[in-house]
């Protein structure tokens, strides 16, 4: 079917801005990422079958601790919102930007930074539980122990 084009290339071809009120994902994916190599909307899946060269994340709460987080206004509508530079973001860690097929810097790759935020958390729990366990670890900035 082609909208705004009499030469569909695909099942669904619109030619043009198209919103769209609900999706489904299917019964092996719970998100929709946007490929920017290719342009396509592909179902995201954690499934342990669909990957290869697993290895535990090595950044954690010293890449969370580079962040900015920010509030804007959007140039084009007005509305206030909060978030990232993405710009900012690739100067921490290229992983977390996202770029289209020519490598151009077109976002802040958002999903990743579930993963990130959860070894962050680990990290302090970690510190915490040892803090807990050995109260001699903690120090005041007086180099005091409390």
């Amino acid at each position: 079917v082609g909208i705004g084009t009499d030469n569909p290339l695909h099942t669904l071809h619109v030619n043009g801005d198209a919103q769209i009120g609900t999706i489904n994902t299917g019964s092996n994916a719970t998100s929709l990422c946007f490929d920017n190599a290719d342009g396509y909307i592909i179902r995201c899946s954690s499934l342990r079958s669909l990957k290869e060269n697993i290895n535990p994340l090595s950044l954690g709460l010293n890449t969370i601790m580079q962040l900015n987080p920010v509030t804007f206004d959007w140039k084009s509508s007005h509305v206030h919102d909060l978030g990232f530079i993405a710009e900012e973001v690739e100067l921490v860690n290229p992983l977390l930007a996202e770029h289209d097929k020519n490598g151009n810097l077109t976002g802040v790759k958002s999903a990743l930074l579930t993963s990130l935020l959860t070894k962050g958390v680990q990290e302090l729990n970690t510190k915490f539980e040892n803090l807990r366990n050995d109260p001699d670890l903690f120090v005041t900035n007086s180099g005091r122990k409390d």
